[in-house]
């Protein structure tokens, strides 16, 4: 009979306290059930983003090149694109269309023996649209880009502007051709 009653006992707590947390579950269950955890709110946060990403236009990116010309001072400057020395001076240049395909005028500059950066502002036309990115491709005679301790292109994101950042070595003497691929969108 003991051994009855103490099973009994044993499944009766056990019942109870199944059913005590049972009750506190629905209870907590009812509570908290329209609550968005934090992970559903981050998951939810990036479907709108990918949504929003998904519904944007891509717009058209083309790329092209233009060509221009960089030497140190002590050089002769070529005759015909030094003709503008007026952009020059504010360290302005400008990508024109001509025959041989775009180019960067008047030719660039660099003062023999300057130690410090010297930053040069490319202006595109309009009509090739604003500069998304850009890029040195090519330079001709190819050794010469060891005479510069920095030759860094870069662009001004939704702009016609392309900053060409130069400082040549201590003692180089160079003329060198090179060739920059914009990447623009209309």
């Amino acid at each position: 009979m003991k051994k009855i009653f103490t099973l009994t006992a044993a499944v009766t707590v056990s019942v109870v306290c199944c059913v005590v947390a049972a009750y506190y579950c629905h209870y907590y269950y009812t509570l908290y059930h329209h609550n968005v955890t934090e992970l559903e709110s981050r998951i939810n946060s990036f479907d709108m983003r990918l949504g929003t990403l998904e519904a944007h236009k891509c717009k058209e990116l083309t790329p092209f090149s233009c060509w221009g010309l960089i030497s140190t001072t002590d050089r002769e400057a070529d005759g015909d694109s030094h003709t503008r020395g007026g952009w020059e001076q504010n360290k302005l240049f400008k990508v024109e269309n001509a025959k041989g395909g775009p180019v960067i005028r008047p030719e660039i500059r660099l003062a023999v023996g300057s130690s410090t950066n010297t930053e040069y502002r490319i202006v595109i036309e309009d009509q090739f649209g604003s500069v998304a990115d850009a890029w040195l491709s090519h330079a001709e005679p190819y050794s010469n880009l060891a005479g510069f301790e920095e030759f860094k292109v870069y662009c001004d994101q939704g702009t016609n502007m392309v900053r060409l950042i130069a400082r040549a070595k201590p003692g180089a003497s160079f003329t060198m051709r090179f060739d920059l691929v914009l990447l623009c969108q209309k």
